[in-house]
């Protein structure tokens, strides 16, 4: 497909939108209320502190991703991930300590300059007796030597009300970095060997053009809830004035003379030197709409399939979600609206739970587009010549493992139940997937029978109970509110696999009405040769109760201490009174053994599950020798 250049002055790395979809309110463009710029330094010209003067002048937004010649980065809050070019190899370039995979891997922000990565990174910071997170600016070197906090602390400028704010965009230009975000900027010199230097004064920027503004003022956010916001540095540069949003629209404001206008358009995908593009719903179709910054014309460009977007040189790609087992990646041209689809990723009916491709969307690098997709249970980074797009190339190594494929398949089950009289009335919906395990394994059969019989054989009659029970009451509420009940079961991943032993959690959850429903976790340990399930007798030898209650409320004190506000008063003796080798809630990890506390038991609903994950070498004896994360052989 032909890639259709504009005329772009400056390029931004990447755009993803993941917004709203509503029109932009109506606003009174002769409001005499709306505040004019103070005049003073609005006609001053921007002054910059430049380093050396044999540096190349770049301005770049931080992005989600980032190229040099040999890698490819991607940033996630707490690690990146590199392709290498040569290999087509995927690694895990840099973790904090904390890490987890997930498949919410690319939402973070970095900036490659020379050979410095800078990025953001989360980190907790205490205030008022409760943990924040807060991004911070982190750095290391493009071959994943030197990492450092840039900045490594969050001083009282950063906070309001006790609450650090951090950072969530970055931009670059004229030797200057800028860390921001809605309210907070700093801004640090960059040496010529790329290191930081001395921090800037706001006031010698083009920021001090914003510190004076009320509070009904704030930076545009360019990328919805991933909160990229366009600089002032950068809407002077390319603009020659500054577009902020003020209240629930947004103003272009002359610096010269201190006057604004509105400029009233959607939450922007993007933008180029003379329109901004966003996403709109008409006729429950979702549409590419331009606003032109000038002449404040509005024009639909195209109908696009789904608001999980990415611009890239006049052409918007975008994800399309016709039904539940089918994703199309298309294109849409910003120069005559012309598009369609290009190609179609897995079922999604070989899907895991919590995996979704929109979950990572869709980015453009250098030549390639790249997205997410899952392969045997896996998910894997793919890429498409942006010359040549068709169902893309799977890049080597998995971004994140589920290990279900290494004990065997998924299994399916969808049920609907109708009110008896009037099969019109849907009362409520049950889902099933679990695992199957291959029939390699001796004791597979044996496993499969009990994993049936319990978590969908009696879950199932016991829903199908519940919700005839009060079929009444459904069909009725049905007829104003739609209110259904539903049951979901689903599996974690596998979380301990050796070849013997295999440990994971069947997830499920319940709604019977109400603001929420319930989340229940099973947690399983069985011998693949032998079919047994394992208990926590069978696990810890010569353990007595009073042993085990020790230990684990030992941990979950730990827990529970670095942020009592979150819990309960009296959780530590909860958890002791409910722990049991019976009846406690466990399961196997690479790391050790995982105790949960269900929602409600020592903290608030909003807390999710409480879990403390104790290493295998803190028990006198086990009835096995587990297999341990590289990690934990290391310690």
């Amino acid at each position: 497909m032909k890639k259709y250049i504009t005329g772009i002055a400056i390029i931004m790395s990447l755009c993803i939108f993941t917004g709203c979809g509503a029109q932009a309110p109506a606003v009174d463009e002769n409001d005499a209320n709306m505040t004019q710029v103070s005049e003073g330094e609005t006609g001053t010209e921007i002054e910059t502190t430049s380093g050396d003067e044999n540096m190349t002048f770049v301005s770049e937004n931080g992005s989600a991703v980032q190229e040099n010649e040999d890698k490819v980065f991607f940033f996630r809050k707490n690690s990146i991930y590199a392709v290498d070019k040569a290999s087509n190899r995927t690694q895990l370039f840099w973790n904090k300590e904390d890490y987890e995979p997930s498949y919410y891997m690319f939402d973070g922000c970095g900036i490659l300059i020379g050979e410095k990565i800078y990025f953001l990174e989360d980190m907790e910071y205490s205030g008022n007796g409760t943990y924040y997170t807060a991004g911070v600016l982190s750095v290391i070197n493009t071959d994943g030597s030197g990492y450092e906090q840039a900045v490594s602390t969050l001083d009282e400028t950063d906070a309001l009300n006790g609450v650090p704010y951090g950072f969530n965009s970055l931009y670059f230009s004229d030797h200057i970095l800028y860390a921001y975000n809605a309210n907070t900027v700093r801004c640090y010199r960059i040496l010529e060997d790329g290191t930081l230097g001395e921090e800037i004064p706001r006031e010698e920027t083009a920021f001090r053009y914003t510190q004076d503004l009320s509070e009904d003022y704030s930076l545009l956010c360019m990328q919805g809830d991933l909160g990229n916001y366009l600089s002032p540095v950068e809407s002077l540069e390319r603009y020659g004035y500054l577009i902020m949003k003020k209240g629930t629209s947004y103003v272009k404001m002359d610096v010269e003379n201190g006057s604004e206008e509105w400029i009233n358009f959607g939450d922007p995908a993007f933008m180029t030197d003379d329109k901004a593009f966003f996403v709109g719903s008409m006729s429950d179709a979702w549409n590419l709409q331009s606003f032109d910054l000038n002449t404040k014309e509005i024009a639909v460009i195209g109908e696009i399939g789904w608001p999980r977007t990415v611009y890239d040189n006049g052409i918007l790609y975008y994800m399309s979600s016709e039904d539940n087992n089918k994703t199309t990646v298309g294109y849409l041209s910003i120069l005559d609206g012309t598009g369609g689809a290009l190609f179609e990723l897995s079922d999604a009916a070989g899907y895991v739970n919590g995996f979704s491709p929109s979950y990572f969307g869709l980015m453009v690098s250098g030549d390639y587009l790249y997205y997410m997709d899952m392969k045997d249970y896996d998910a894997y980074l793919f890429r498409a010549p942006l010359d040549n797009l068709s169902q893309g190339e799977l890049l080597e190594e998995a971004i994140y493992s589920t290990n279900i494929k290494e004990v065997g398949t998924l299994a399916q089950e969808h049920h609907n139940i109708y009110k008896e009289d009037d099969p019109e009335v849907l009362l409520g919906t049950a889902n099933f997937d679990w695992i199957v395990v291959d029939d390699s394994y001796a004791g597979a059969e044996t496993i499969n029978t009990y994993l049936y019989e319990s978590e969908v054989a009696s879950k199932w009659a016991m829903f199908e109970d519940d919700v005839r029970m009060d079929e009444e009451f459904i069909a009725e509420e049905n007829r104003e509110y739609s209110l259904q009940y539903s049951y979901d079961s689903s599996v974690s991943n596998v979380l301990y696999f050796d070849g013997t032993y295999v440990s994971f959690i069947q997830e499920s959850y319940e709604y019977y009405g109400g603001a929420h429903g319930l989340p229940i976790w099973d947690g399983y340990v069985f011998n693949l040769e032998t079919g047994e399930r394992l208990l926590l007798p069978d696990i810890l030898l010569s353990y007595t109760e009073e042993e085990l209650k020790d230990i684990v409320t030992k941990y979950f004190s730990e827990k529970i201490n670095r942020s009592p506000s979150d819990f309960w008063e009296n959780s530590e003796d909860t958890v002791h009174d409910m722990v049991s080798l019976e009846m406690t809630d466990f399961a196997l990890t690479e790391d050790g053994i995982c105790f949960y506390m269900h929602p409600y038991c020592i903290s608030p609903y909003a807390g999710g599950f409480q879990k403390v994950t104790i290493p295998y070498t803190e028990f006198k004896k086990l009835s096995f020798s587990p297999k341990l994360s590289q990690s934990s052989a290391d310690t």
